[in-house]
């Protein structure tokens, strides 16, 4: 009693400990989610202005990318024009220049994210070069045009007022087509281009650069933030972890065991305590009892179910199994097996020859059927075979096994005589009834009548 009353005494000074630690621990967790609530909110703030500065900077990019597209799109309907003579194409050009106006638009759209001296002067000198570039356009549709003798009142208003040259004038209506056609077409205004690309391009560099620090700050200090998180999450997991080792240690650990144990029906550990140990001792003796008695069961049924000789199942567990797949809707295939003129083999080479060779074909039909097949031995030399879940498309499968097998006894080991089988199978669309064993002793009656050796099939 002394012990028992100085046991509970530990105990009870365990608990006031354990209870001391989980308020810190709880107090320590409370503090740290305060923490992580201003941490946050402050990474929160930093998340939209990233967001920001992404956002600008891939309107950039899409403002740049239409300044290029409008220049392109312009370029294309002179080309079309000058090589299409087509008018419509002339209306297409001017309709992006007066009235879509998408590279004009995009170039002020780019000027209200970023200016500098040298972004501008780049900017300015891509705009500048880009109506010369529209006044070279504007001239080789004048070409075109006065070329194919189009009224003026037709035409806009830009090639109405543009003046060719004189000695322009002077060319022929072909002469006029070819110099349009250079015009568009030559290196002169491919270089044009690059030059207004590149001044774009290096605007572009400029104004990225600057949204790119914007990006870049913001990364750093929403990284900051997070790393912060990071810690005082980890740090809170560890407390909550401390608070779960100590509760599990002193409280849940030894129940968990028992009652693991006693769910998985295995035997329990002999630790802990005087009172656990005797809990587990007692357990773990009804355990032994428990799983001897159920061994020797298990024992008894199998010599009930299988052949001692042959190891397959025997004609009480082929009743069983039988109406036990009457009521099934599978479909399967019934086979009985005869060993040809076994008898004889009995009176010439005696019984002990006898049962090897069924052994043998035991051995045989278990290499050459599947696991999930039912194989029994149901008289002296006679065997059969369920096979579930086959149809009579399969009959080759059956009778490729059925040779093999015979193949085999044809070649015997060990100086034993050569024997064959000879096989009446049926098949069943939903489950056994009686009439298949009728069915497949016939079968297997036709094919010891016809030459033995091999498997017939009810029905063919």
């Amino acid at each position: 009693m002394e012990s028992i009353k100085y046991d509970q005494q530990d105990v009870k000074g365990l608990q006031v400990k354990v209870s001391v630690i989980n308020g810190i621990l709880i107090f320590m967790t409370c503090l740290l989610a305060a923490c992580l609530l201003f941490v946050t909110i402050h990474t929160s703030q930093k998340y939209t202005e990233i967001d920001d500065s992404a956002r600008d900077y891939i309107e950039l990019e899409k403002q740049a990318d239409l300044v290029k597209d409008a220049s392109d799109y312009l370029t294309e309907q002179v080309r079309l024009f000058v090589q299409n003579i087509d008018i419509k194409y002339v209306q297409l050009y001017f309709e992006e220049a007066n009235v879509t106006r998408r590279r004009e638009v995009a170039l002020e759209h780019l000027k209200t994210y970023y200016l500098d001296d040298s972004g501008e002067q780049y900017l300015q000198a891509a705009v500048r070069d880009s109506q010369l570039l529209m006044k070279r356009e504007i001239y080789a549709m004048k070409l075109v045009c006065t070329a194919m003798g189009y009224q003026e009142d037709m035409l806009p208003i830009e090639i109405q007022e543009m003046v060719l040259e004189e000695e322009d004038t002077l060319l022929e209506a072909q002469a006029m087509m070819e110099k349009a056609r250079s015009m568009m077409f030559d290196t002169e205004y491919q270089y044009s281009k690059s030059v207004i690309y590149g001044n774009l391009e290096y605007f572009m560099q400029e104004v990225i650069y600057f949204t790119e620090g914007r990006l870049i700050g913001g990364l750093e200090d929403f990284s900051d933030a997070i790393f912060m998180q990071e810690v005082l999450i980890i740090l809170i997991v560890i407390v909550i972890t401390s608070i779960c080792v100590v509760i599990a240690c002193f409280v849940i650990r030894p129940l968990n065991i028992c009652l693991k144990c006693v769910k998985e029906e295995s035997m329990i550990e002999v630790t802990g305590a005087y009172e656990f140990r005797r809990i587990a001792e007692v357990y773990n003796d009804i355990y032994r009892k428990k799983e001897a008695s159920a061994a020797n069961e298990a024992f008894l049924r199998y010599k009930a179910e299988h052949d001692p000789m042959t190891g397959l199942l025997n004609r009480s567990a082929f009743a069983q199994i039988k109406e036990l797949l009457e009521n099934d809707e599978i479909p399967l295939a019934l086979l009985i097996i005869d060993v040809d003129k076994f008898k004889q083999v009995n009176d010439n080479y005696g019984h002990g020859v006898g049962d090897c060779i069924l052994m043998r074909i035991a051995e045989l039909l278990k290499e050459y059927f599947l696991a999930q097949d039912y194989l029994f031995r149901i008289g002296g030399d006679e065997f059969a075979a369920i096979i579930t879940e086959v149809t009579e498309e399969q009959t080759y499968v059956i009778e490729e096994r059925i040779q093999n097998i015979n193949m085999e006894l044809q070649h015997p080991i060990e100086g034993m005589p050569q024997v064959s089988l000879s096989v009446g199978a049926v098949f069943s669309a939903k489950g056994y009834d009686e009439e298949l064993y009728k069915q497949a002793d016939q079968a297997l009656y036709w094919m010891k009548e016809n030459g033995r050796c091999g498997c017939h099939f009810y029905g063919d």
